[in-house]
């Protein structure tokens, strides 16, 4: 028995023994043989996922539920079906789970009804008419092999624009027209949710539209640039953020460098609305979005630029207390006031949020855009928002725009030489740095170009400043990204 008292690591043991009078003797071994309760995947560019695979509780990086999920099986005739793990991200992305796991003395995993991990299944077909129109038919597509949830709140997208919010009646046509759609491959996909939190996605379709199937004037590009310095009202609402320098010029300077583009090889008009200090509220941002709504072509680009502070707050829950809640996100404008919702510029508010229309999201609004879309956040978080992926925040659904942040979700935004890097960055390539930004040489600089560019360029700035910093621009880039728009140099 001395040898089980003082094992040692990695010697397996065979043990002979008999039980009570029987004459047969049993061989067992030492090693336990028990499945983890958890599970860590990660790949060579830095997207990982930890999940416990018992519960299906998760924890993850910008696009880690992609990468894992669930095989649902029915006869050995019917192909199986795969879902992902982000399409229950309302409810398996839970942090605080795999906190407790990880700890000392974790809880027992949850029992799980496997039915609830089935989402609706929905059907797309695209019927071309001719003379450039297009039969959308939407269906549930459910069968007796595999039943699956009532569908609910179902929409159509066309590219990241929310073309059609609620669908009521299954099955439902649409008729849509070239008018409707972009120059080149246009991705149009319906989605619906269910009761137990999943979204299920029918398969993607697309529709490419020639341009010699459409005569339209150039893109125009058009925006927001909103850049906060003065803090000190928030200060007087409790609020303890402080000043910052460079907002406003940052602001200035993207916006300077966008109506540049006007009248270019790429670009028709540029109209950039210019929001300073106690000019950026929640309702001359959403104002502003409505009027471009009304105008904007499938074909323009829309460019979303905010500098200042960020904050979010705790989960109201009481398990989740210590874990801050995406949906709270916002960006402090002069006026903000945390214990009044009407001066929050929220970036998203969950499908089940009632909220009335003065708490309109970021996300919502830039939903209803038909345009192309770029979003360039500089954002000097506060502690709160940086355990926020605001990445994760403006693709709720796994759809949304061209989006850049100044910095990962625990790093700050560091500014320097009278701009912040992040922006210092970006101008760079379209001015001084364009002929190097633009890799393949053709006078033009893609979104693809000015995203890499960005990302190679901001850490080793911040390195340069100083060895101790570190800053890493995140990048979300759809697969509709629109290779015909290119940005002009602006170097003098």
């Amino acid at each position: 028995m001395s040898i089980l008292r003082n094992p040692e690591p990695g010697k397996e043991l065979v043990l002979y023994y008999r039980r009570g009078n029987d004459e047969q003797e049993l061989v067992t071994l030492t090693t336990v043989r028990q499945r983890p309760l958890w599970r860590f995947f990660s790949t060579d560019d830095d997207e990982w996922i930890l999940w416990r695979w018992r519960d299906f509780y998760y924890d993850c990086s910008t696009k880690g539920d992609d990468l894992v999920g669930w095989q649902i099986n029915t006869d050995v005739d019917i192909t199986s079906d795969f879902v992902r793990a982000e399409q229950y991200r309302a409810v398996r992305h839970r942090p605080d789970k795999i906190t407790d796991i990880l700890s000392e003395s974790p809880k027992p995993p949850e029992r799980i009804d496997l039915e609830s991990l089935i989402p609706p299944q929905l059907q797309l077909e695209a019927t071309d008419k001719g003379s450039g129109k297009w039969l959308l038919s939407v269906r549930a597509a459910s069968s007796e092999e595999t039943p699956t949830p009532k569908p609910e709140d179902i929409c159509l997208w066309i590219n990241d624009h929310k073309y059609k919010q609620r669908l009521s009646n299954l099955p439902e046509t649409l008729e849509i027209s070239v008018d409707q759609l972009r120059q080149g491959k246009n991705y149009i996909v319906a989605q619906a949710h269910d009761a137990n939190g999943g979204r299920g996605d029918s398969q993607w379709i697309w529709i490419t539209v020639e341009p010699s199937q459409v005569q339209r004037p150039k893109p125009c590009i058009f925006g927001i640039c909103a850049g906060v310095n003065n803090y000190s009202k928030v200060r007087e609402n409790n609020t303890q953020l402080g000043d910052l320098k460079f907002c406003i010029k940052d602001s200035e300077a993207i916006r300077d460098a966008l109506l540049k583009q006007s009248n270019s090889d790429y670009f028709g008009n540029a109209e950039i609305v210019m929001l300073n200090d106690l000019d950026v509220s929640h309702g001359k941002i959403v104002e502003t979005f409505k009027n471009y709504i009304k105008s904007a072509q499938p074909d323009d680009l829309f460019v979303l630029f905010m500098a200042g502070h960020g904050t979010a707050e705790p989960y109201s829950t009481p398990e989740r207390n210590s874990e801050y809640d995406p949906a709270t996100f916002t960006f402090v404008t002069p006026s903000f006031d945390i214990n009044d919702p009407k001066t929050r510029v929220t970036f998203w508010k969950p499908p089940n949020d009632n909220i009335d229309d003065n708490r309109t999201s970021i996300y919502d609004l830039m939903a209803q855009l038909p345009c192309n879309k770029l979003v360039m956040l500089d954002c000097c978080y506060s502690g709160s928002a940086l355990e926020v992926n605001i990445l994760r925040t403006l693709t709720p659904e796994r759809i949304g725009p061209i989006i850049m942040t100044a910095c990962d979700k625990d790093e700050l935004s560091w500014e320097a030489s009278g701009n912040g890097m992040f922006t210092a960055a970006i101008l760079g390539a379209l001015g001084e740095a364009f002929a190097t930004a633009d890799r393949n040489g053709d006078g033009g600089l893609s979104f693809d170009e000015l995203t890499k560019w960005v990302v190679d360029d901001v850490p080793k700035m911040v390195r340069t400043a100083s060895p101790d910093l570190t800053q890493h621009p995140q990048v979300v880039v759809p697969g509709w990204l629109p290779q015909e728009l290119r940005f002009v140099s602006i170097a003098d």
